[in-house]
């Protein structure tokens, strides 16, 4: 007859043996699962590390050709605009660095472009003192409305035409000052040059490049537009670039919106050439060729954004 005292030994020893081969089982099983976790854990550093190197090698590729572009752009574009005058017409707040690079390297194609004018903040019209300033610069009482269009004509018609000799408003007093000096006096242009006589720039009829951007000050406004109309309209022959920023909202403007008006009017789509990526050393370049393309009436649209044609324009001699 088995007595109590036995009874609760065995049903003890039946609940330690669980509780052992509860704990022993558990202990193989995490240890499998570490094993196993330790094994992704490397294959994943292992292939980190395979990405960080190809990366690598890729960022020294790019720098490369980015170094070679760089080094063979006066190259290419050597005596393309020769003697050719170049009017560079810059929104503020577009990229400084890049509007240099632009005009130094058109300037090394040969062009006549000694000055970068600067379109100030009081293009913008905001306030009643820019208006009347506006229209004392042109000596009209037009509306407000008219009076940006009004002078944008008269800027574009000021580059399209060689400067005559001043003139005097009535015997005996001073010559009238030009208006690129009356705009510049009124704060509506800065020139940008070394001993820039602005009563005789350009030396000649010119062709233009209207250089706006993603953080130009008139990115939300029809300036860019209105003055590419303007040149259109005086003749002169344009390519408007794009200096592009990348943003960091989901919002933020993409390559070539900065552009976009011009590229989709159906009007200027056809009459003026447009690089999306003055940024780049290939966007300067394509700069100048477009410019170049010009004296035979080839319109092309370049880069790599929306509306984009092609990266660059043929260079053919």
């Amino acid at each position: 007859m088995v007595n109590f005292r036995f009874h609760l030994i065995s049903i003890i020893a039946v609940f330690l043996a669980l509780g052992l081969g509860i704990l022993m089982g558990s202990t193989v099983i995490d240890k499998a699962i570490v094993d196993r976790l330790d094994r992704e854990i490397e294959s994943v550093r292992t292939e980190s590390d395979e990405l960080r190197t190809e990366n690598a090698q890729l960022r020294d590729d790019l720098d490369r050709v980015d170094t070679y572009v760089a080094d063979s752009a006066a190259m290419a574009v050597e005596d393309r605009l020769d003697n050719v005058p170049v009017v560079i017409l810059a929104e503020r707040a577009v990229g400084g660095e890049t509007v240099d690079a632009t005009a130094a390297l058109i300037r090394a194609a040969g062009a006549d472009a000694p000055a970068v004018i600067w379109l100030e903040d009081r293009w913008m019209l905001d306030d009643q003192n820019s208006i009347e300033a506006l229209r004392g610069t042109l000596d009209t009482a037009t509306s407000a409305a008219s009076v940006r269009d009004r002078a944008l004509d008269a800027l574009a018609r000021r580059i399209a035409e060689p400067p005559a000799a001043p003139e005097a408003s009535d015997a005996g007093e001073e010559p009238v000052p030009d208006l690129l000096t009356r705009l510049s006096d009124a704060g509506f242009i800065d020139v940008q040059g070394d001993d820039v006589d602005l009563a005789t720039f350009p030396a000649g009829p010119s062709r233009a490049i209207v250089v706006t951007g993603t953080d130009s000050l008139f990115s939300e406004s029809d300036l860019t537009v209105a003055l590419t109309q303007a040149l259109v309209e005086a003749d002169v022959s344009s390519v408007v670039g794009e200096v592009f920023v990348a943003g960091q909202s989901d919002d933020a403007p993409e390559r070539g919106d900065a552009i976009a008006p011009v590229r989709e009017d159906d009007t200027l789509n056809a009459t003026v050439s447009t690089v999306d990526d003055l940024d780049l050393v290939a966007g300067r370049v394509a700069s100048v060729l477009a410019l170049e393309d010009l004296a035979t009436g080839t319109v092309g649209h370049y880069g790599y954004g929306r509306g984009a044609d092609q990266i660059i324009p043929a260079a053919v001699r």
